[in-house]
């Protein structure tokens, strides 16, 4: 296993599982820089309204229980080690605690620090198995983590589609790249049709899902 560079004498290269544990290591935190497009401070604020705010939220026993209920009893499970089977199948059980567990961390601002910990796989993407940089970093988070982050997204889903601008198209249910690309073609097609200049600008930023 090594990493691979435009200067041969930069590669670093393992063979044992240490080793090669430690590679990953630094390159997927040379990934993750916080430096990366450094906001400048003498930028103003955006003046752009952005709707009402989400003054609270709070989660009730439904909730819970209905995420709990939809998990996926196979899927890894965390550094707790707690697997989602269990807590599956103990959904009526443990439902209440966990809503009233969950409630008190949104109120409170604060999350338990083990919920915070990830174990993280490389996950291979394409080209050369032995390099790093053709691998994909994908965390396990503890299932409880998920199920609180599964909560609150059911309620910010409601209330961000109202304000999230008509033209976006990723991450929305129901959209994807290719409605996106439907769209464009359509604008295109009508600016074509009316004889008017039509100029497409095309960007994508390296690595933007493993950020």
């Amino acid at each position: 296993m090594g990493v691979g560079g435009s200067d041969p004498t930069s590669i670093q290269s393992a063979s044992c599982p240490r080793d090669i544990v430690e590679l990953f290591n630094v390159y997927f935190s040379s990934v993750l820089n916080g430096n990366d497009n450094p906001i400048d401070s003498t930028t103003p604020p955006s003046t752009t309204s952005c709707g009402s705010a989400l003054s609270e939220l709070n989660l009730c026993l439904d909730d819970v229980l209905v995420v709990l209920q939809n998990l996926d009893a196979g899927r890894a499970t965390g550094p707790d080690g707690i697997p989602p089977r269990l807590l599956k199948e103990t959904a009526h059980q443990i439902a209440p605690s966990l809503c009233s567990l969950f409630n008190r961390s949104l109120n409170s601002g604060s999350l338990p620090e083990d919920w915070k910990l990830a174990n993280i796989v490389p996950v291979f993407k394409k080209l050369d198995k032995t390099h790093v940089e053709n691998y994909r970093p994908i965390s396990l988070l503890c299932i409880v983590s998920k199920v609180l982050e599964r909560c609150v997204l059911s309620k910010l889903r409601v209330h961000l589609l109202e304000l999230i601008n008509t033209s976006q198209h990723g991450f929305i249910p129901g959209r994807s790249c290719t409605t996106q690309l439907v769209e464009v073609l359509n604008s295109i097609g009508s600016l074509l049709d009316s004889g008017k200049q039509t100029d497409v600008i095309f960007m994508d930023m390296s690595k933007a899902f493993d950020k």
